[in-house]
């Protein structure tokens, strides 16, 4: 069933089923689908891109499936797409990052902190207020903490775009391989 992953994996191909479900029982409650969980777990596993075909055949799942969770793994900016030169045929890889994943939970660490923060002046002198504004600063400090991970990753990407061009040169060429 994971011939592609196997063929792919350093060590223990054994465990890489393993592995793909852990990967998956860890982002399922984050609110990504399963498909799409199992398929990051089975993308961190392969050594190169891989199609469409070599997913549905590696996990599984049913073609339609695949093709949604692939859109929302890109989305999330976890996995990325890749052409082949002269053909319509795209490959499925990691992309190294998760921005669009992060930004959704920052997104919702901030507003969940205004959310609770905010509703906390309608229970004055009460244990909700000060739940309400406890639990606010506790979100709003997860934001800015992850946040500040978030923005140092992204200024770091954007003041060496030579690693950026040569990651995008590397992928022409290993697409040209193919």
């Amino acid at each position: 069933m994971l011939r592609a992953a196997r063929q792919s994996a350093a060590a223990h191909p054994s465990d890489d089923e393993a592995f793909i479900q852990a990967v998956a029982a860890l982002f399922i409650p984050m609110g990504m689908p399963p498909i799409a969980a199992r398929m990051n777990g089975y993308l961190l596993l392969s050594k190169a891109p891989v199609s469409l075909d070599e997913l549905v055949s590696g996990l599984g799942v049913s073609k339609s499936s695949a093709s949604v969770a692939t859109r929302i793994l890109e989305r999330y900016g976890i996995a990325s797409r890749f052409t082949e030169p002269g053909t319509k045929r795209v490959r499925y890889g990691i992309s190294g990052r998760c921005d669009g994943y992060l930004a959704t939970q920052i997104q919702f660490l901030e507003s969940m902190g205004h959310l609770l923060a905010g509703r906390a002046a309608a229970y004055p002198n009460d244990d909700i207020c000060e739940r309400f504004q406890e639990l606010g600063r506790y979100y709003l400090r997860l934001r800015d903490a992850i946040g500040e991970v978030y923005n140092e990753m992204s200024r770091r990407a954007r003041l060496r775009p030579d690693v950026v061009a040569m990651s995008a040169r590397a992928r022409t060429t290993r697409q040209r391989r193919r």
